[in-house]
């Protein structure tokens, strides 16, 4: 995940070469780790934008959800994974979404 160019890529790990890179389309920046679960990376911008990637052979953005609440712009948290659950924490929420 490159935050400053908004890109999320996919490495070989073998090699280190990257299989994908996708361009989010974002201006906000992203620091907050990426997560992986049910086959999809999820990670969110500094405003609380949702990301949601398939972690497939090719990129595909599948969603965006806005998460934020009004005043974020720093949110570097991220996206925990419990119990078939997704916990997303905003500047003032804990979310928790089904897989």
């Amino acid at each position: 995940l490159n935050g400053e160019r908004k890109t999320i890529s996919r490495v070989d790990p073998a090699t280190g070469k990257a299989d994908w890179t996708g361009e989010l389309g974002r201006r906000a920046k992203i620091e907050a780790s990426p997560t992986g679960a049910d086959d999809k990376i999820y990670f969110q911008d500094f405003r609380g934008a949702l990301f949601v990637v398939a972690a497939a052979e090719q990129f595909k953005l599948l969603h965006v959800a806005e998460m934020g609440d009004e005043g974020d712009d720093q949110l570097r948290a991220t996206v925990a994974v419990s119990q078939g659950c997704l916990f997303i924490r905003t500047g003032t929420k804990l979310y928790c979404v089904g897989l």
